[in-house]
C-alpha cells in the first residue's frame, strides 16, 4: 500500500473516530436533557447504556456520566453511592489534567458537601482543602471560584472550632466575591451569613446581627436568584432575634417574609418554618390563642405539602406546653403523644433528635404534676440512650443528651420534693444536684458548637437554680451554715458560667510575645481532637461494634491530655490566658468578709431562678455579721414587668407635648423596684453597697431607684458600686504593685 492510501485511510479513520466521539457524547447530552427535564428513570437508563459501553467513550464523557449519576444518587440522597459515583468521576478528571480543572473543582466541592451532609468532619476536611489546593493552583488569585474554594474552607475551620482561622478565610472569600458583586451579590451574601454564624459562636451578638444585615442587603436586590434567597434569610434573621429574646424584632422580619410574592416562596419547607415561626413568636410574647393558630397552620402544611415531618416534633411539643400553662392536662397528654409518633416516623428511640424530644416532653409532665408519666418518660430516656453507648465515654465529651439525662432526675427530684416536702426526698435532691454540678465542671471545655453552647448554660442555670433551692431548704430546716455557704458559693459560681458564656468559651487574645510554636502546638492538638470527636459522634447514630467504640473513647481521653498539657504551656507563656483559666478560683468567705469590713461595705448578690419549675428570687447579703439570704418578695413576670415599665419611662422624647407629665412615669416601676430588690433585704446604715447583679438585673440603673418614703433615689442614701465577680474583686487587691512604677 503506498503511503498516499494509508494516509487517505488514516484520514478516514480520524473522521470515523470523530464522529464516533461526537455521537458518543451526544448521547451523554441526551441524557443531561433528560435530568434537567426531571425525567430522571429515564435519565438513569441512558447512563447506564454509556457506562455499559465504556470503551467507545471519550474520558471526558465517563467522568460527566459518573458525575451526572452523583447527582441521581442525591437526589435520593443515597450519599454512600453519590460519593462513589462522584470519586470516580474526580479521577478520571485528575488524569485529564488542568482542561478540565474546573469541573473536577466542581466535583470535589461537592464530595465535601456530601460528607458534612454525614457529619464526617475529616473528610469534609479532606476534600473542602483539596478543593482549596485546585482552585489556588488553577485561577488567579481573584478569581471566583477561588473565593468559594476558600468559603468552603473556612467552614471547615467553622466546624473545628478554630473561629479566628475561620473568620481569616470567611474575610478572603468576601474581598474576592466583592468584586463580582454587580454580576450576582448572592455568593458575598452567603459568606456574609457565614461570618455572622462565627460571630454568633463567640457571642459578639452585635458584630453576628450587622453581617447578616449585610447579607439582607444584598439578597434584597432584585435578581433571580433573590427570589431564592429572601424569604431564607428573613427566617434566619427572625430565628436570631427569637433566640436573643428580641420578640417584636422577630415578628418584623417574619411578616416581611410573609408579605413576599409568591415567586419568592417556591421553597414550601421555607414557607412551613415561617409558621412555626410565628407560632414560636407568639409563644415567647404568651400570644397563646395566636401561637396555638399557627402551630395548627404549620400541621395543615405538612399534610399539604408532603413536607417538614421533621417539624412536627417540636411543633407538638409546643403545643403542649402551651395547653400546660392553660391548665389543660387532657390536652397535654395527647400532644405530647403526637408528637412521640411524629418524630418516630423518621428516627428510631435511640436517636438523638427522639431523646431529644423527650427531654422537653419530661419537663413539661412535671410542670403539670404527672410525675409517675414522668418517671415511666425518665427510664425510657436512660434505656435508649445507654443503647447508643454514650455512656461508655465516662464523661469524656460534652453530651446533651447526657446532661438531659442528669437534669431530668434532678427536676424529677424537685417536683417530688415540692409535692411532698420530706427530709428523705430533700437529701435525694441535694446529691442529684452535687451529681449534675460536678458534670457540667467536667465537660465545660469541651463543648464546641454553638446550640450545644446554648443547651449548656441554659440547662446548667437552672440546674444550679434548682441546685440553690434545696440548700436554702436544707438550711432553713437545719440552721446549719454550712448549706447557706454552699448555695451562695453556687451562686457565684452561676455568674462565672455566665461570663464564660458572653466570652463564648473562647481563650482571650493571646500576648504577642507567646512563642508560634506553642499557639500552633494547641491548635493542632485541639484539630486532632476534634477529628476524633467527630468520627465518635457520627457512628453514635449507627449500630457500631462496642470494641471499636471503646477504642475511639481511649484516642479521645489521650488527646484530651495531650490538649490539656498544650492549654498548660501556653498558660505558662500568657499570664492572660493563664488568669482566664483560673478564674474560677474558689475563695474564703472569711476573706471576703473582712474585705468588705475595711472596705466598710456591704455585698449584695443578686440570683434569679432559671428554673420555670420554681419561682424563688434570692439576694445573698455579705456583711460585718456574716452572711445571710433574702427570699425576694417580687415573682418573675412581675419583676420582669417593673424592669420593662422603668427603662421604657426613662427615655424620653424631647419633642412630644406631653413631656412634662412623663417626667414623673418613672416613680411607680422605680419604687416598687427599690420595694422588692433594696427595702426587702433590710439594710442598716448608709456605708455602701456593692452589688453583684445577675440575669435581667443588669439592665437596672439602681442608682435611679426610688425611696418613697424618704423621697429619695439610692444614690442619695449611699454610695453604690458594681462587680460581676466576686473572685476578681478579691484578687484585684490582693496584687502588689510597684510604686516606684506609678505615676503621682
Amino acid at each position: 500500500m503506498n503511503q498516499v492510501l494509508k494516509l487517505m485511510l488514516l484520514g478516514m479513520m480520524l473522521i470515523k473516530g470523530a464522529e464516533l466521539k461526537s455521537q458518543t457524547h451526544q448521547a451523554y447530552e441526551a441524557a443531561e436533557q433528560l435530568y434537567k427535564d426531571k425525567k430522571y428513570e429515564e435519565c438513569k437508563s441512558a447512563l447506564a447504556v454509556i457506562l455499559a459501553e465504556q470503551g467507545t467513550h471519550h474520558d471526558s464523557t465517563l467522568a460527566a456520566t459518573y458525575k451526572l449519576n452523583g447527582d441521581l444518587f442525591l437526589k435520593k440522597y443515597s450519599l454512600k453511592e453519590t460519593v462513589e459515583q462522584y470519586e470516580k468521576a474526580d479521577s478520571i478528571y485528575e488524569k485529564l489534567g488542568k482542561r478540565h480543572a474546573e469541573k473536577r473543582l466542581n466535583v470535589v466541592n461537592k464530595i465535601g458537601i456530601c460528607y458534612a451532609q454525614q457529619d464526617n468532619l475529616i473528610m469534609t476536611a479532606k476534600y473542602f482543602q483539596q478543593a482549596y489546593d485546585i482552585a489556588v493552583a488553577t485561577f488567579e488569585a481573584d478569581d471566583l471560584n477561588v473565593g468559594k474554594a476558600t468559603n468552603n474552607l473556612s467552614t471547615v475551620y467553622l466546624y473545628l472550632g478554630d473561629f479566628d482561622e475561620s473568620l481569616k478565610y470567611f474575610y478572603k472569600s468576601a474581598e474576592i466575591k466583592e468584586k463580582f458583586v454587580d454580576e450576582n451579590p448572592m455568593p458575598l451574601g452567603k459568606t456574609y451569613e457565614n461570618i455572622s454564624t462565627i460571630y454568633g459562636q463567640i457571642n459578639q451578638m452585635g458584630e453576628a446581627e450587622r453581617y447578616l444585615q449585610k447579607a439582607g442587603q444584598l439578597y434584597q436586590k432584585d435578581s433571580v436568584a433573590s427570589k431564592q434567597t429572601l424569604l431564607g434569610y428573613y427566617l434566619n434573621l427572625a430565628g436570631f432575634y427569637l433566640e436573643s429574646e428580641r420578640v417584636d424584632e422577630a415578628l418584623s422580619q417574619l411578616e416581611k417574609g410573609d408579605a413576599l410574592s409568591e415567586d419568592y416562596k417556591a421553597d414550601k419547607l421555607e414557607v412551613l418554618i415561617l409558621h412555626r415561626l410565628f407560632g414560636e413568636a407568639h409563644l415567647q410574647k404568651e400570644n397563646f390563642a395566636k401561637a396555638i393558630e399557627y402551630f395548627n397552620e404549620t400541621k395543615s402544611l405538612v399534610k399539604k405539602f408532603d413536607v417538614g415531618l421533621n417539624e412536627m416534633g417540636a411543633v407538638y411539643t409546643h403545643m403542649a406546653g402551651i395547653y400546660a400553662k392553660q391548665g389543660d392536662n387532657a390536652k397535654t397528654l395527647e400532644s405530647l403523644a403526637s408528637a412521640r409518633d411524629a418524630i418516630l416516623q423518621n428516627y428510631k428511640k435511640p436517636h438523638k433528635n427522639y431523646l431529644g424530644i423527650l427531654q422537653k416532653q419530661i419537663f413539661i409532665l412535671l410542670k403539670i404534676d404527672e410525675l409517675d408519666q414522668a418517671e415511666e418518660m425518665i427510664v425510657e430516656y436512660k434505656t435508649h440512650f445507654e443503647a447508643r453507648n454514650e455512656s461508655l465515654a465516662k464523661d469524656l465529651l460534652f453530651s446533651n443528651l447526657k446532661m438531659g439525662l442528669h437534669s431530668a432526675k434532678l427536676n424529677f427530684a424537685l417536683a417530688s420534693y415540692r409535692q411532698n416536702t420530706s427530709e428523705a426526698l430533700l437529701d435525694k435532691g441535694i446529691a442529684s444536684a452535687d451529681e449534675v454540678i460536678a458534670f457540667q465542671d467536667k465537660v465545660l471545655e469541651t463543648i464546641g458548637d454553638k446550640d450545644s453552647k446554648l443547651y449548656f448554660f441554659s440547662t446548667a442555670y437552672s440546674n444550679f437554680s434548682t441546685a440553690i433551692y434545696f440548700l436554702l431548704q436544707k438550711h432553713k430546716r437545719t440552721a446549719e451554715q454550712s448549706y447557706l455557704e454552699k448555695a451562695f458559693l453556687l451562686a457565684e459560681k452561676t455568674k462565672y458560667y455566665s461570663l464564660r458564656e458572653r466570652r463564648g468559651l473562647r481563650f482571650p487574645k493571646l500576648e504577642n510575645s507567646v512563642p508560634k510554636d506553642l499557639v500552633e502546638n494547641e491548635k493542632q492538638a485541639k484539630i486532632m481532637l476534634s477529628q476524633v470527636i467527630s468520627r465518635y459522634e457520627n457512628k453514635l447514630e449507627t449500630e457500631s461494634d462496642p470494641d471499636q467504640m471503646l477504642g475511639l473513647i481511649n484516642q479521645i481521653d489521650s488527646l484530651k491530655t495531650v490538649h490539656k498539657t498544650a492549654i498548660q504551656k501556653l498558660a505558662e507563656a500568657s499570664p492572660l490566658l493563664a488568669n482566664y483559666i483560673n478564674s474560677e478560683q474558689t475563695f474564703a468567705l472569711h476573706e471576703a468578709q473582712q474585705y468588705f469590713q475595711d472596705k466598710d461595705r456591704v455585698y449584695v448578690s443578686y440570683f434569679l431562678s432559671g428554673n420555670d419549675l420554681l419561682s424563688e428570687n434570692y439576694a445573698f447579703v455579705l456583711q460585718e455579721g456574716g452572711l445571710r439570704c433574702v427570699n425576694l418578695p417580687t415573682v418573675k413576670d412581675s419583676l420582669d414587668q417593673s424592669i420593662v415599665a422603668l427603662l421604657e419611662s426613662l427615655k424620653l422624647d424631647l419633642n412630644t407635648p406631653k413631656l412634662e407629665s412623663q417626667m414623673r412615669d418613672y416613680e411607680k416601676p422605680s419604687s416598687k423596684l427599690y420595694a422588692s430588690l433594696i427595702a426587702s433585704l433590710d439594710l442598716e446604715g448608709d456605708n455602701g453597697i456593692v452589688f453583684n447583679l445577675h440575669e435581667r438585673l443588669h439592665s437596672i440603673p439602681f442608682e435611679a431607684l426610688l425611696n418613697k418614703e424618704a423621697n429619695k433615689f439610692l444614690i442619695q442614701e449611699q454610695p453604690v458600686a458594681y462587680t460581676y465577680s466576686l473572685t476578681s474583686l478579691l484578687d484585684a487587691d490582693r496584687m502588689e504593685y510597684d510604686e516606684a512604677l506609678l505615676c503621682c
